[in-house]
């Protein structure tokens, strides 16, 4: 049984480890927001599937 060394144990988090600068690659702040509104996007697209797929109706008077 392998231990999982956690934050508090003095290992660096994995997350604060890897983390680039700010400033390069898609850490900056337009990246997360084309991120955010995909993710919205494609969470959108899902709920009208459903709404439609639940009421047919919709789409006859819709």
């Amino acid at each position: 049984m392998t231990e999982i060394p956690m934050p508090d144990d003095g290992y660096p988090a994995p997350e604060r480890q890897y983390q680039p600068p700010p400033s390069k690659g898609c850490c900056t702040r337009i990246c997360e927001c084309w991120l955010y509104l995909l993710c919205g996007g494609i969470l959108l697209l899902v709920v009208l599937m459903i709404l439609f797929g639940f009421f047919p109706l919709l789409w006859l008077f819709g």
